[in-house]
């Protein structure tokens, strides 16, 4: 089995974003041995997106689109035309299935023929990492044992961590990876890192156990970093934690876009736990807490804003997210308070601004996490 890898976007083209997925999707597939013919970059306009499908399908078996919301409707557009240009021969008719949450902006996609394969795939890094995890490589990993009979029978599993920098992981697992018939591998962005075990053995059966000790190892090192494996995401876990214990959470951002919120509230029954406060300003927030706005003292102006917000609401815990921008950097500040009291986390970073919400999503769902791990 081939793959080639098409990106599209005009400022991907001109350089001016970097395109770190390309890479991330590259490494990817070398992970699980998969063959990479090519890796093309290319703008938006229909005829050389067409022309760049059309070279890639006739060269792999499996075309990876990496395309944003602006580039999905000349993706689809393009495929779509190819579809119907093949009206006359039902094998290179492409039918359109989606993949990955439905409700998403911009989901993933499968236009599938009898002979050819394109996988279009979201920009956005977590979600096309989210289904290239648990939809893509699951399924060319299947297609290539498929193909060819492997010596030793061989399987992976996926543990997904959070709050730990990826070299501390690496390094308190650098033994287990030594181990025979077996691998370790890791990818990490914006404060999560997702950690890939694989074993290699005589029969399936053997395989499972490997991986299962491993597990367990892995559980023991890093402990309470683990949030989850396979397909799981921290989102989804908070609301799991909220709905168990009953636990009532407010919800107040600035500055980040509302990325915490419009994530867990499009989450089923997540109306029923989490109260949120939209602003899009710390003007706003001031507004609708009635205090004065931050004159000096950011944590301060967030301590008293959170605490507010608690009163407020009158529930069980609430949580500040907040994103400073100035000349010297980026900041993010973390505040959580309930009746035991207010807790902070705070981060610096001198990254990309368009990566920043991302690390804020990632940091108010960890402390929010911790705690609730703790008092409930």
């Amino acid at each position: 089995m081939k793959v080639e890898i098409v990106s599209i976007g005009d400022d991907l083209l001109v350089g001016d974003v970097l395109d770190t997925n390309i890479a991330h999707l590259s490494r990817s597939l070398r992970e699980i041995r998969v063959p990479l013919t090519c890796k093309v970059t290319v703008g938006e306009d229909p005829d050389m997106v067409a022309s760049v499908l059309q070279t890639g399908i006739r060269r792999a078996d499996v075309v990876l689109a990496i395309d944003g919301a602006a580039q999905r409707a000349v993706l689809q557009g393009v495929l779509r035309q190819m579809s119907e240009d093949a009206q006359g021969n039902a094998a290179n008719l492409m039918y359109e299935t989606v993949i990955g949450d439905k409700s998403l902006q911009l989901p993933g996609c499968w236009f599938e023929s009898d002979d050819s394969l394109v996988i279009c795939l979201p920009r956005e890094r977590q979600e096309m990492a989210f289904l290239l995890e648990t939809a893509v490589l699951p399924y060319l990993r299947a297609k290539i044992q498929e193909e060819q009979a492997p010596e030793h029978v061989a399987d992976w599993l996926l543990l997904r961590a959070v709050g730990i920098v990826e070299s501390s992981a690496h390094l308190q697992l650098a033994d287990l990876a030594q181990q025979p018939h077996t691998r370790i591998t890791y990818d990490s962005f914006a404060g999560q890192t997702n950690i890939r075990v694989w074993a290699e053995g005589e029969t399936q059966h053997e395989v499972a156990e490997r991986l299962a000790q491993l597990k367990q190892l892995i559980l023991l090192r890093l402990g309470d970093h683990i949030y989850g494996d396979g397909s799981a995401r921290l989102e989804n876990v908070i609301l799991q934690l909220l709905g168990r214990s009953g636990i009532q959470l407010s919800l107040a951002e600035c500055h980040t876009n509302n990325i915490i919120a419009g994530t867990l509230l499009t989450l089923p029954e997540a109306d029923k736990q989490i109260q949120a406060m939209v602003a899009d300003s710390c003007a706003d927030l001031a507004t609708a807490l009635g205090i004065s706005l931050p004159s000096g003292d950011l944590t301060r102006w967030c301590r008293l804003a959170v605490v507010q917000l608690l009163r407020r609401t009158q529930t069980d815990v609430s949580l500040l997210v907040y994103k400073n921008v100035s000349p010297g950097g980026i900041q993010v500040l973390v505040t959580l308070a309930s009746n035991s009291g207010v807790s902070v986390t705070q981060r610096s970073f001198g990254g990309h601004p368009d990566n920043i919400d991302q690390w804020a999503f990632s940091l108010g769902l960890t402390h929010l996490r911790r705690w609730l791990r703790v008092h409930t």
